[in-house]
């Protein structure tokens, strides 16, 4: 899948996920897509409202259904690899979200929706 494919998977611009909403895309990879957002529930001056968010999308058995939300396998036989990289996905976040160092990216949290998981990172 080229880039331009794997943004055609990324949520739309202005879609409210959870508290943050997209604006665009930063990036995307065989993994995922990363997104810029903002978090709605700061004020409109608050610096710290800028966030990455990092959305487990692993293209090669994954993709955005037509509710141009939720995520699904491609196909049945797909579905063990994804849960198991969720899983992965999950426990790296975890993980990186215990330490504080300016060598590893911060993470402000990171939850689940869309059949997916997010990492939220200071943009």
């Amino acid at each position: 899948m080229t880039q331009d494919e794997d943004h055609r998977q990324a949520l739309p611009s202005a879609h409210v996920l959870d508290r943050y909403r997209i604006k665009r895309v930063l990036g995307a990879g065989g993994f995922g897509i990363t997104y810029r957002a903002n978090e709605t529930t700061l004020p409109r001056d608050d610096p710290s409202r800028a966030v990455a968010i990092k959305e487990y999308l692993p293209f090669e058995i994954a993709l955005r259904l037509p509710d141009h939300a939720t995520v699904g396998v491609i196909a049945p036989e797909d579905d063990e690899d994804y849960r198991f990289g969720l899983a992965k996905f999950e426990a790296e976040a975890r993980t990186l979200a215990k330490f504080e160092h300016p060598g590893i990216v911060s993470v402000r949290r990171f939850f689940t929706a869309n059949n997916t998981a997010y990492i939220v990172m200071p943009y």
